[in-house]
């Protein structure tokens, strides 16, 4: 018997047919039109129910018409079509795994991304969208990111809103990105609802607090700081104002040429950073960490935000960066990264605070501040070596660095006498190593202090330029029970050690001088790898009011008990015997001293004598032609007529 099929159910045998497209079913919603190199792409939506077949419809420039013929758009769907790309993007930088297969590929439609361009799907003969965009309308959207789509805004995605343009367009958010054909960062959500950025809260004083600077990359291009958000609301930094310059206020003097400013304009015109995030600005790199001529490297840590030239470290001076949002300054740091170079052994370290520093007032001191650990080295973008914690909470550097009177001043010599020809004899220090262990002294520093004679106070303002052990002073380990001398700028001899080898064991250092007319104080500050600075050793002198003579060091046994505490005073010195000539100048006049060797102060060839004793400088005659002889001849009748 045969059967006869109703015409529904002949309609359930056979396949859907996609319906004819009418005007404004499908919507121009996403252009990818900046791509840097990569495929340009375009998003197109389908704004019914109904499943949409391309067949006879083109997608047309002015210039260009690319059909679509064999693309069919799902029911609410969205599809891609991109220049001349199988994919258009992808899970990571390697560009393996592909996020959103291209749909239809075209070859000869150009995006304008310097001017004005309208784009038309056409079905027919009859226009279904058309979009007239100004590239320059958005383009100062997308600075800060690697490279960014354009799409509509959510509730106008429809053929009439999407005409206004930029007003019905936006970037994607930061947090809504993928990676390129070239392996670089995209905002973009092809193939994906639109999702259009939401501002969030002002960030107002103390919100947010720096908490890492990179002053001196590998390269100068590839500087960066940190910084993280206290409010427990979060908040948002664009349109804040980063200014760097020497002014530690950050509203003064605002049109000042020092200044270096930089408005942040991130992205989709936000940059929500919440509670506990560590945000990365990035001065011209798109990546932190990452080498991006390894295709292999596989590890990236990307930029929250690319600021630009406009604000620099300076690296051989002290200054002052600050964040300011709506008028109101939100933080201020310091930096002085000649304090922190000498410990820097891998080509570029950050500097950076510990959790427990992380505020406002925390952040002001740089005592508080400190070297990330040597391990592990990190590449950067150029591919050379650094070391520092982006994105992730600070550590510090650890080292042998001496403790509390581990390493204490043994010998000063303030008033060498240069005589009016030959070299130039230097002033020197000398420090000796009284612990068990060794003591590291790179980053350690040397400062000075002139007492007011007027208050009796040390002033703060005489501080000279200070001895840092790495940079300006060669760096060193010192060895339980070593003895070292450092000669500033010259050979304990005179000779200039860029021209002639020192014969001794003396390192070389610049900067802090010695008075021979006031009272000063200099000590000695190592880091104690944690952020801060342990006072290792302080000592006092005053050549000019101990009676200690012209061309004379003055002296300190640091081996006898509470050596650390006795040398802060003056009067515990002694000055250097006249048995002890260093070096001599052009005339031949002797400097004295024992620099290289500590231990009780001489008093003549047979006895000596402790410490902060003041005979020991008056009790050995000055030596003539004479010889030995003539001088214990010369005591013995100095003591005769005493007597008489």
């Amino acid at each position: 018997m045969r059967r006869l099929l109703t015409i529904g159910a002949l309609a359930c045998l056979l396949p859907t047919l996609a319906a004819a497209v009418e005007p404004g079913e499908v919507v121009i919603s996403e252009l990818m039109i900046r791509s840097q190199s990569a495929p340009e792409w375009v998003e197109l939506y389908n704004d019914t129910g109904s499943a949409l077949s391309m067949e006879g419809c083109t997608l047309s420039d002015p210039d260009t018409d690319e059909p679509l013929d064999g693309l069919t758009i799902p029911a609410g769907g969205y599809v891609v079509l991109a220049d001349d790309a199988a994919c258009v993007a992808f899970t990571d930088a390697s560009g393996v795994t592909c996020v959103h297969p291209t749909d239809l590929t075209y070859s000869s439609l150009t995006l304008n991304d310097s001017g004005s361009e309208e784009l038309r799907v056409v079905c027919d003969g009859v226009t279904i969208d058309a979009v007239t965009y100004e590239w320059p309308d958005v383009a100062d959207d997308c600075t800060g990111a690697d490279t960014c789509s354009v799409q509509v805004v959510p509730g106008s995605l429809n053929a009439t809103d999407n005409d206004a343009f930029p007003d019905n367009w936006c970037v994607p958010p930061p947090a809504r990105f993928a990676f390129d054909t070239l392996g670089r960062e995209v905002l973009a959500t092809p193939g994906e609802d639109n999702v259009c950025p939401s501002a969030g809260n002002a960030c107002g004083t103390g919100d947010a607090v720096f908490t890492e600077l990179m002053i001196a990359p590998p390269t100068s291009t590839r500087e960066w700081f940190e910084l993280t958000v206290l409010n427990a609301a979060g908040c948002d930094l664009h349109g804040c104002e980063l200014r760097e310059g020497p002014f530690p206020d950050p509203l003064v003097d605002p049109t000042n040429e020092e200044w270096g400013v930089h408005v942040v304009d991130a992205p989709g015109n936000t940059l929500p950073i919440a509670l506990g995030e560590y945000a990365l600005f990035a001065k011209s790199a798109d990546t932190v960490v990452g080498d991006l001529e390894d295709s292999d490297e596989t590890e990236f840590i990307y930029a929250d935000y690319r600021y630009g030239t406009s604000i620099g470290f300076g690296n051989s001076e002290p200054g002052y960066l600050h964040l300011v949002c709506d008028g109101v300054p939100v933080d201020s740091v310091p930096y002085d990264w000649e304090r922190f170079e000498a410990g820097c052994t891998n080509g570029g370290c950050s500097v950076g605070l510990l959790p427990s520093r992380e505020d406002a007032e925390g952040n002001d001191d740089l005592g508080q501040w400190c070297l990330p650990p040597d391990e592990p080295v990190l590449l950067s973008s150029t591919g050379l070596p650094m070391t520092g914690t982006p994105g992730e909470e600070g550590q510090c550097q650890q080292r042998t660095w001496p403790g509390p009177a581990q390493v204490l001043f043994s010998e000063v010599q303030g008033q060498p006498d240069s005589g009016q020809t030959g070299n130039t004899i230097p002033e020197f220090f000398e420090l000796s190593n009284r612990g068990e262990g060794p003591a590291d002294m790179t980053g350690c520093r040397i400062s000075r202090l002139r007492m007011d004679r007027e208050t009796g106070e040390y002033a703060p303002t005489s501080t000279s330029t200070e001895t840092i052990f790495g940079t300006e002073a060669e760096s060193t380990v010192l060895d339980a029970g070593a003895v070292q001398v450092w000669s500033r700028s010259l050979c304990l001899d005179g000779r200039d050690p860029e021209i002639s080898s020192c014969t001794g064991t003396e390192l070389i250092y610049t900067g802090i001088d010695f008075s021979n007319s006031e009272r000063e104080r200099i000590s000695l500050r190592c880091p104690d790898g944690a952020g801060g600075e342990v006072l290792v050793d302080a000592m006092e002198y005053d050549f000019s009011r101990t009676g200690i003579r012209g061309a004379h060091s003055v002296e300190f046994d640091p081996s006898i008990a509470d050596a650390g505490s006795l040398n802060d005073e003056p009067d515990a010195w002694c000055e250097a015997s006249f048995l002890d000539c260093y070096a001599t100048n052009g005339e031949g006049q002797c400097n004295y001293g024992t620099p290289g060797v500590s231990g009780p102060c001489k008093v003549d060839r047979s006895s000596s004598l402790q410490s902060g004793v003041p005979g020991c400088r008056c009790d050995v005659v000055e030596p003539s032609s004479v010889g030995w002889i003539g001088l214990v001849f010369a005591g013995f009748l100095l003591r005769r007529r005493k007597r008489e």
